[in-house]
């Protein structure tokens, strides 16, 4: 445990005042970043469904990379803009938070297992309950093996856990499925929430991704379309692996820490004490270019990202070293680490071979 003496005022001031400043220099080359990475993205789905279709069986894996990575690209515009990140820039209006992935937009911005609506109400509150119990992205608390004997038998657990995530965990939780205590509660079709998860969500995601999109090759023959289904199944896969190595391995590790609730409910008594805590429970990834931040959906910036969550993209590269310095200044450590080295402390922690530290409120330095 471990108290830190932080001036929540200064803390606040500092940080407000360099989101604002930031906030003001928002233009249309931020939203031109972006559509330039998403066109990417779309490219890459197109060449990984060509590649499946029409090369050797032998390139499904490289094929389903590449759809992997237009998904993943379409999740991070839609994490962006549930942020309003660009509601502020004119002409935007296609990627404002009422209008990107909502209602019928939903099957041609980003059609998942989940809708974005639902999904941005829950990361809100992962943003204002991180690393608490009320945080919806504690993972870790539907991956118990307590009990369960031999290092192989944990293990397998765990990673079959981590490549079917957004089936058997994230997603079902939006149907209430309560999958925080209820490990692999998707399977359990006694419970009605169960039920409705697999009619409203998997069947339509199911028909329309691995039926209807490979049935588009049939004209090439049945060789093809199986090839596309093949790769689109292992895409499927691996984005489970993909999303959960850039999105939850950033709050997970012996290094960050958690918080407990107070009566009223939270975790934090100044907004101040609540910039700390963001810090403290987060972890950003080296990432030495621009390419590099794409392939982790910019969630490299994951730090700047919590402190100031409705900037774009863009702008994070520049606020980092200010960030930085903002910690060096109150004393509070900046965790940076490389993905891969972030993946293996997560698995320490899921494993129970390491523990998170635990916050101790401190006096507020007035």
């Amino acid at each position: 445990m471990r108290s830190f003496k932080v001036d929540f005022n200064e803390l606040e001031r500092d940080v407000e005042e360099l989101e604002a400043r930031l906030t003001s220099e928002v233009d249309i080359s931020d939203l031109r970043h972006t559509k330039f990475w998403e066109e990417i993205g779309k490219c890459c789905t197109v060449s990984g469904f060509i590649l499946a279709a029409f090369a050797s069986p032998w390139l499904i894996p490289l094929a389903a990379l590449l759809m992997v990575q237009g998904m993943a690209c379409r999740a991070f515009v839609a994490h962006h803009t549930g942020h309003s990140a660009y509601d502020s820039i004119p002409g935007a209006e296609k990627y404002s938070r009422a209008i990107w992935g909502v209602g019928w937009r939903r099957f041609i911005d980003c059609f998942c297992l989940q809708s974005i609506e639902d999904d941005r109400i829950r990361h809100d509150k992962h943003h204002q309950f991180t690393n608490t119990r009320k945080d919806p992205n504690a993972l870790r608390s539907s991956l118990k093996i307590d009990g369960v004997n031999g290092k192989v038998k944990r293990e397998m657990i765990f990673w079959v856990g981590i490549f079917t995530w957004i089936w058997q965990y994230y997603a079902p939780s939006f149907q209430d499925v309560n999958t925080r205590v209820r490990p692999f509660a998707v399977f359990n079709f006694s419970m009605a929430q169960t039920i409705r998860y697999w009619v409203y969500r998997v069947l339509p995601y199911v028909t329309a991704h691995f039926v209807l999109l490979p049935l588009l090759f049939a004209p090439w023959g049945i060789a093809c379309v199986l090839q596309v289904l093949m790769a689109r199944l292992l895409a499927d896969m691996l984005l489970g692996l993909y999303m959960f190595s850039i999105g939850v391995t950033n709050h997970v590790g012996k290094d960050l820490y958690e918080f407990s609730l107070d009566t009223s409910g939270t975790s934090w008594d100044s907004k101040g004490e609540w910039y700390l805590q963001q810090i403290l429970s987060t972890t950003s990834f080296a990432s030495p270019n621009g390419f590099t931040d794409y392939l982790h959906c910019f969630m490299n910036y994951q730090i700047e990202h919590h402190l100031m969550p409705n900037l774009p993209p863009s702008k994070y590269k520049k606020a980092k070293h200010e960030v930085q310095l903002i910690c060096l200044r109150h004393n509070i450590p900046y965790t940076e680490e490389t993905i891969f080295k972030r993946f293996l402390r997560t698995k320490d922690i899921f494993l129970d071979t390491r523990k998170m530290k635990t916050y101790v409120k401190q006096n507020t330095i007035r």
